[in-house]
This record gives C-alpha cells, sequence and structure tokens, in this order.
C-alpha cells in the first residue's frame, strides 16, 4: 500500500469504530491486513485496534496469525484481542483450550490478570454448551483455592476476591444461569471479603460438582 494511502486513512480509533457495524471500505480493509502483517506490528501500539478489527470483521485467513498473537508477551491486551477473536467472535474455543487453560492458571506475561478474567469468562460461556471436566475443575479451583494451589499463578494478593468473583460469574454462566440473574462480580467480590457466602446462588457450585461426578 502506498504513503499517499496511509496518509488519508482514518486512525485507528475511528476503523475500529466503524468495524463495530461492518462499515470498513476494501481500501481500508487492506490496510488493517497490511498493518496486521507487517513485520514490525509487534511494536505498533495499535496492534490490539488491529486484531479487534480483523475478529469483527471475521478475517478468519488470518487465524494463523491470530494464533501466534496468543503468546504475544508485551502487552496483554494483545493476547485479549487475540483471544476474544478466536474463541468469541469465530467460535474456536474448542481449539483453544490448552491455552484458555494456560492463562486461567496464570502465566508471567500478564501482571494485573487482564488476560486470566477474559479467559474466565469465555470458560464460562464455552462450558454452557460443552463439557470438559478439566476446565470445570480449574473454574471451581480458582474460586475455591487460588493463594492455596502452586499449579494457580498469583499475581496480586490484593486482587483474589476479584479473580474468585469472576470465577464464580463463570461458573454460574456454565451452570446455565443467564446473566440477569447473577450478582456483579463487585457484589460477589464484597460477599467474599465480608465471608457472606449465604448470599451466594451455592447451587452453582453444587450443579459443577454435579457435572464433574456425573460427566455432563
Amino acid at each position: 500500500m502506498n504513503k499517499d494511502m496511509s496518509k488519508k486513512m482514518r486512525r485507528a480509533s475511528d476503523l475500529s469504530h466503524e468495524a463495530k457495524w461492518g462499515r470498513l471500505t476494501p481500501e481500508e480493509i487492506a490496510y488493517v491486513e497490511q498493518k496486521l502483517q507487517d513485520k514490525k506490528a509487534d511494536e505498533d501500539e495499535d496492534l490490539p485496534t488491529w486484531i479487534f478489527i480483523v475478529g469483527r470483521l471475521a478475517l478468519i485467513r488470518h487465524r494463523p496469525l491470530l494464533e501466534k498473537f496468543l503468546y504475544h508477551q508485551m502487552e496483554p491486551w494483545v493476547c485479549i484481542q487475540a483471544l476474544r477473536a478466536l474463541c468469541t467472535y469465530w467460535e474456536y474455543t474448542q481449539d483453544y483450550l490448552k491455552e484458555l487453560k494456560m492463562f486461567i492458571r496464570g502465566v508471567e506475561w500478564d501482571p494485573h490478570d487482564d488476560i486470566r478474567l477474559w479467559a474466565l469468562s469465555i470458560a464460562g460461556d464455552f462450558l454452557k454448551e460443552h463439557y470438559d471436566p478439566e476446565l470445570l475443575q480449574l473454574l471451581l479451583d480458582v474460586f475455591e483455592k487460588l493463594g492455596k494451589l502452586d499449579s494457580l499463578q498469583e499475581q496480586r494478593e490484593y486482587a483474589r476476591e476479584f479473580i474468585q468473583s469472576c470465577a464464580f460469574k463463570a461458573l454460574a454462566i456454565a451452570s446455565g444461569k443467564k446473566y440477569d440473574e447473577i450478582l456483579d462480580t463487585d457484589d460477589i467480590e464484597n460477599c467474599l471479603l465480608n465471608g457472606q457466602m449465604e448470599l451466594l446462588d451455592l447451587s452453582v457450585l453444587k450443579k459443577a460438582r454435579q457435572r464433574l461426578q456425573q460427566k455432563f
């Protein structure tokens, strides 16, 4: 793509907004693809935006490239957008359970647990329609044993209850609960901080254990 085209192109944020409605021109799509495939894409501060656009526009031909970005260790939002594209927009979660579990257990390049929180949410949606005992047990472990198991990394102890609240919400979704039937994560976190477990719908945990026993 020539330099004149680049100069006339709209900002990444504008392209991202238009991509939500499928309103990018062929030239703009080509520009985004060029940015994503650039040898210096890792150094581009707009890389998460390019990945988001490719995901929303269902440009599945770039799937191999997005797979690589799941292991991008410089910027967590690159991983997040790749995960969202592959699992949420394109619904290939089954093919990325290894990575999903890895992020839920915790990785060194996710210092603020941003990737982990998205992975928990995606896991809940996946388990609502599918069965994977290891993934389901992992959600239970995060809720019940975070900070107690060496297999679960804990980047910041003060954020423990919030991560656990996200795991509980994922378990609730996996059990078939609708979003409007579940407490907000902040409310769940407050229940955990104040020792008010009785305010939570503990049938969610019972359902998860039943699924593990009955393998469904």
